[in-house]
């Protein structure tokens, strides 16, 4: 009896991240809406739902979700989710306050740290917090363009060009790429 109530939890939830990397991020919503409604669906089915409401602009119902699975308690399984999940609601302030109980010690972390520092304008936290992103080992091209875009803010064009030549040597999608060629044309 346990078994029929977890495997079509388990199907939904691979068929919603399959449509979900295929780039139906809607579709995969759908998909995994049915098994939320069950009765107590697992963690992963919890975070991988808060996810997708979070993307789809429904940051109130994400964010429920997410303070019912106690993110300081889970921040290594979902503190960098509720972060960012903040940062795209606009609650800057309330994220600022997360930011010490949520470290994780990840890329991910000093990134979405760099992110909500930017919003709020904090352009020297957030070029330390990329930094350390790609120190920590996170996605180089990317990191680099956020550190020349904070670089250029706070006015130091020369490690904003410095940046962006590092940024275009780990880049990997060619829509930074074409961000990069415009955001150069500037310095």
């Amino acid at each position: 009896m346990l078994w029929g109530a977890v495997l079509p939890t388990a199907d939904q939830l691979s068929r919603s991240k399959i449509l979900y990397f295929s780039g139906k991020i809607t579709y995969a919503l759908s998909e995994i809406e049915d098994a939320f409604k069950r009765t107590d669906p697992p963690f992963e089915v919890k975070v991988w739902y808060a996810r997708l409401l979070s993307e789809t602009g429904r940051h109130k119902d994400a964010h429920d979700i997410l303070v019912q699975l106690d993110p300081i308690k889970e921040s290594e399984r979902i503190g960098v989710l509720f972060l960012r999940n903040l940062l795209r609601w606009k609650m800057i302030r309330q994220a600022k306050m997360y930011i010490p109980k949520l470290d994780t010690g990840t890329p991910q972390y000093s990134e979405v740290c760099g992110d909500l520092f930017f919003s709020d304008k904090k352009y020297r936290k957030a070029l330390k917090n990329y930094l350390s992103a790609v120190e920590r080992g996170g996605e180089k091209g990317m990191l680099y363009y956020k550190a020349a875009k904070a670089a250029y803010r706070l006015r130091k064009r020369d490690d904003a060009r410095e940046y962006i030549s590092l940024s275009r040597k780990h880049a990997k999608s060619r829509m930074i790429l074409l961000n990069l060629s415009r955001f150069g044309e500037l310095l």
